[in-house]
């Protein structure tokens, strides 16, 4: 056998073999640094599972006999597969790409695909054996095995191989792969391995003689560890086989990223171990028989008995499945410590060598200053409680006790130092110590004033009689030598003889500052919040969750510009640039990753003395004071931040759950519905913080905590998408949101034929309003247009009989006396007379006429056109005609008025003034409207007359083109000496017609 293979074997050996030699060697680590939660039936699940994974989305997956369940770490969700024969769950795996491949009892083998765990493929197996385990090479290669075969896959099915590769067994225990992707087969013929790129296998011997290859011996006790190996251990005992006093008693083991082994008993309980080095495991082999470590004293009792399968998640929580249920095991950030019931009020001091000494003022021991390292040792000779400590100049410790006593520690030995200012020592507690930059020592006293150390003794206040009378919380000295003194409503700088106050005119805000960071930008973390100094004033730090920044009690700023607190929260870690771009943005809220008693922090941080409650130690670990006592955490090794993934599980309707990718649109009058989402990825699933909208519906984002469903009520027809964010572990909101839609379909009274319908209905009743209202507007306008008109009847009549009648009558009788006279002048002035009266007379039978006129149709208007030539001496008239063509049209009234005293007007002036021989009126119908033209032959009109709309102190022009603008029509006169002149009067349709 080669020395490879040899040493590979001895590998595979040690990695079994772990878990119980670790225990022999007293290694094993108690369960302490880790957070235990149990998952029971209760919660919805957790029967008998035979399977546990993860796959690359986050989810959890478990196998319960003849159920598939998908958990977030708070609530499990079984997943229908829809596949036949799909009971008796044996094992489950996910590879790298994110399938989940399940093996069944009855031999079948189904995959569900990443991303449509809904839609499964059966992977083909001519043996239909049961398949016990998985493993996946780096080639995306399948490899199982069952109890007399091992399969790798070869496309889309198993394939089984054979004796003629090497693998020369009938029995098959476990497979495994390990790191530079050998597979190691574990049979009854001993260990195969195939290395990679290799097409062969190779049998490794092994020639340890308490290694048998059967799995049970009725004189030995068998070890087995479940997980990646089956092994059978033979323990020798004075050169004869004896079994250990558990007897009957399985282990199963798990080894984790961490190197270490979890032991799992189904008797005993559970218990993690360091893993040492194999060759020193291999070689401390036969060093079994001196086990101890399975005194049950010292293992962590299950919540059930039959401990059994183990995983790690991606996380590097580990999960162990119990009888009744599930128990989760997730690595605490910080690290506790162990000391007496009782103690608290802790005042904290690094020392050089990265330990840390600590002193209680109340504690169940003795001693109250104690020196922590390796192990946790008291100082001897102290008893008196302490309450602040201070590291000197000559790096020794003066410590401030109860009842105003200051002490002086060094190399091993206290010492009393000068006497406290008079009054200090009536039961007031020193809280708090701290040189100037003269090197002055200054102490602050519970109640009382500070003071600071001069050659001759105290000296109240240090000689500023502006500072408080009370006692301030906390004194820090700045790198320039400045003295940071903090009150409960202000805080005093001293810069040798200078004192500066800083209250809330300068924006100091922060009431009980419990510590202060003074170097850089300055920090101050108090009882309601934190703030930052620009060098003139103080700005309040905003975060999403003002809640997390209250009382502050420690505070450090580390080498990589991240800030660190402890407040009522837990720990906060501030990322570096966070704070300076809070103060550019007053707006801006900070990022905060927080860590409390989930994580190992003890509660919050103390707040019965102003000690700091966290200080950073020398070697860069940070030491935490809380209210449930002292802990350390490294800041260099945290686990990653950690995005969640944001995933919609559902939408229920009428009880009805659809998926978020497969969701039809919902009946007509759905109404309330029923959204459940989730966060995976994060360690720690009930930190997960939610926010959603319904768009069209939220005005905003709707916070609402850890809660995983969203509820609609009275919600419309209509499309809506549904988004939903988490908060990050830097307490910030992700980026990657998850959002569904859906659409709700409407009844026909929610249609938009329906609604247009409606419209249309309304609108027809609307425009039969309107047609019935005009009618009565139009009939109340026609009563009032006749009773206008028998008026103008009246008129004219009364004139025609009684005026017009006189005139005509003095005409009469002037023209006979006009016949008398002799020729000359007297008669001609007579005959100009007479000419005046008839002019006289014609225009007022004109205008008789025109009060006669009323509504006319289409033939009475050429009628009434045709009337107008009687109106003069027939000897005196130009040949006259008047032309209608087109369909005859119901005219509005109003229109016929206005066209008929318009077009009189054009033809009284052919007669009068144009010297014609001829005048015609043509009276066109048409669809475009009504047109009258009235032509003459005479001598035509002056353009500029045309341009005026007529002569001054004449308003027939222009009273025609008045008429026709005032019924929306038009009017246009064209002539010339050659031609005559035209008037054409245009009337559109929608003006000139009716509409009944």
């Amino acid at each position: 056998m080669t020395l490879a293979i040899r040493i590979a074997a001895l590998a595979f050996c040690a990695y079994a073999l772990a878990p119980a030699l670790v225990l022999a060697q007293n290694n094993d680590e108690q369960l302490d640094g880790f957070t235990r939660t149990v998952f029971s039936q209760q919660n919805g699940a957790f029967g008998h599972i035979s399977g546990i994974a993860q796959t690359t989305d986050g989810w959890i997956w478990l196998a319960e006999r003849n159920h598939l369940y998908r958990f977030d770490g708070v609530a499990p969700e079984l997943v229908d597969i829809s596949s036949p024969d799909a009971s008796d769950i044996g094992t489950i795996f996910s590879t790298n790409s994110g399938d989940l491949w399940l093996s069944y009892g009855s031999g079948r083998t189904i995959v569900l695909p990443a991303g449509d765990v809904h839609q499964p493929r059966a992977v083909p197996n001519k043996d239909a054996a049961k398949l016990l385990d998985f493993e996946e090479d780096k080639l995306g290669r399948i490899w199982s095995f069952s109890d007399d075969a091992v399969y790798e896959t070869m496309g889309d099915e198993w394939h089984r191989i054979g004796k003629g590769v090497g693998l020369d067994a009938d029995h098959f225990y476990s497979i495994r792969l390990d790191t530079d992707g050998t597979l190691w087969v574990l049979s009854n013929k001993g260990v195969f391995t195939l290395a990679k790129g290799r097409a062969t296998f190779e049998h490794a011997e092994f020639s340890a003689p308490w290694i048998t290859p059967h799995e049970n011996d009725a004189d030995n006790h068998s070890l087995r560890t479940y997980g990646n190996v089956y092994l059978s251990i033979v323990i020798a005992v004075s050169g004869k086989k004896e079994a250990p006093s558990y007897s009957g008693s399985h282990f199963r083991a798990l080894r984790d990223t961490s190197d270490g082994f979890w032991v799992m008993s189904s008797v005993i309980g559970i218990r993690r171990a360091s893993s040492p080095n194999p060759k020193v495991l291999f070689a401390l082999g036969e060093s079994l028989e001196k086990e101890t470590s399975l005194d049950p004293s010292v293992w962590t009792k299950m919540s059930s008995s039959s401990g059994g399968i183990g995983f790690e998640d991606r996380q590097g929580n580990v999960w162990v499945q119990t009888r009744t249920g599930l128990e989760l095991f997730r690595p605490n950030v910080a690290t506790r410590l162990k000391l007496a019931a009782g103690d608290y009020a802790y005042a904290m001091l690094p020392d050089r060598d990265g330990s840390i000494w600590f002193g209680t003022a109340q504690s169940a021991h003795p001693y109250r200053w104690w020196h922590v390292a390796s192990t946790i040792t008291p100082a001897q000779g102290y008893d008196l409680d302490t309450t602040a400590a201070y590291r000197d100049v000559d790096d020794s410790v003066l410590l401030g006790t109860g009842g105003g006593l200051l002490r002086r520690f060094h190399d091993g030995k206290f010492e009393s130092i000068s006497p406290l200012p008079p009054g200090s020592d009536q039961g007031d507690d020193v809280i708090a110590m701290a040189r100037d930059g003269q090197g002055k020592l200054w102490v602050s006293i519970l109640r009382h004033p500070i003071a600071r150390l001069e050659s001759g003794g105290w000296l109240v206040k240090g000689g500023f009689d502006q500072l408080p009378d009370k006692g301030n919380r906390r004194a820090v000295t700045d790198a320039r030598g400045r003295l940071w003194l903090s009150y409960p409503h202000e805080v005093f700088v001293i810069d040798g003889p200078h004192l500066t106050r800083y209250s809330r005119d300068e924006g100091m805000d922060i009431t009980n500052v419990g510590d202060i960071i003074p170097d850089g930008i300055t920090l101050l973390g108090g009882a309601d919040g934190l703030a930052a100094f620009d060098g003139r004033q103080f700005h309040r730090i905003l975060a999403l969750d003002s809640s997390v920044l209250a009382n502050i009690n420690g505070m450090a700023r580390l080498r990589d510009g991240s800030v660190w607190l402890y407040g009522q929260k837990g720990v906060l870690r501030i990322g570096a640039g966070e704070i300076e771009r809070a103060l550019k943005d007053p707006q801006y809220k900070i990022a905060i990753r927080i860590f409390d008693d989930r994580n190992g922090v003890p509660g919050a941080a103390q707040s019965s003395y102003p000690n700091p409650s966290l200080v950073q130690g020398t070697d860069g670990r940070l030491w935490l004071a809380g209210d449930g006592g002292l802990a350390w955490m490294d800041p260099e090794k945290l686990p990653p931040d950690q995005d969640p993934k944001v995933v919609i599980r559902s939408i229920t309707v009428s009880g009805k759950s659809y998926r978020p990718d497969s969701v039809p649109a919902l009946a007509p009058g759905t109404r309330d519905i029923q959204i459940d989402y989730t966060a995976l990825g994060l360690s720690d699933a009930t930190r997960s913080h939610f926010r959603y909208e319904l768009i069209g519906v939220d005005k905003d984002w709707q916070d609402v905590g850890g809660r995983r469903q969203a509820f609609y009520t009275n919600l419309g027809p209509g499309s809506y998408e549904f988004r939903v964010e988490a908060i990050n572990e830097d307490n910030t909101w992700t980026d990657a949101a998850d959002d569904v839609r859906f659409a709700i379909d409407p009844k026909f009274y929610q249609t938009t034929w329906f609604f247009a319908l409606c419209a249309a209905i309304v609108a027809a009743l609307m425009w039969m309003g309107y047609l019935y209202r005009l009618r009565q507007v139009t009939q109340g306008l026609m009563r009032r247009l006749e009773e206008r008109h028998a008026e103008r009847d009246r008129i004219a009549r009364e004139l025609h009989d009684t005026y017009l009648q006189t005139i005509h009558g003095l005409v009469l009788k002037m023209h006979a006396v006009s016949r008398e006279l002799p020729d000359g002048n007297p008669k001609k002035r007579i005959l100009s007379a007479l000419e005046l009266a008839r002019v006289a007379l014609a225009e007022g039978r004109g205008r008789v006429y025109a009060l006669r006129a009323g509504p006319m149709n289409d033939m009475d208007l050429a009628v009434a056109f045709r009337a107008i030539a009687q109106e003069f001496e027939s000897d005196a008239l130009p040949d006259f005609s008047v032309a209608s063509t087109g369909t005859s049209k119901a005219v509005d009234p109003l229109v016929i008025d206005e066209l008929y005293a318009s077009g009189r007007e054009a033809i009284v002036n052919a007669f009068n003034h144009a010297s014609a021989t001829t005048v015609c009126v043509d009276l066109r119908y048409d669809k475009s409207g009504v047109c009258v033209e009235i032509t003459d032959d005479g001598k035509g009109i002056n353009l500029q007359v045309v341009q005026d709309r007529g002569v001054l102190g004449h308003w027939g022009l222009r009273g025609m083109y008045e008429r026709m603008e005032r019924i929306g029509g038009m009017c246009k006169i064209e002539g010339n000496t050659a031609t005559g002149t035209k008037v054409t009067l245009i009337v559109p349709r929608r003006q000139a017609y009716t509409r009944h």
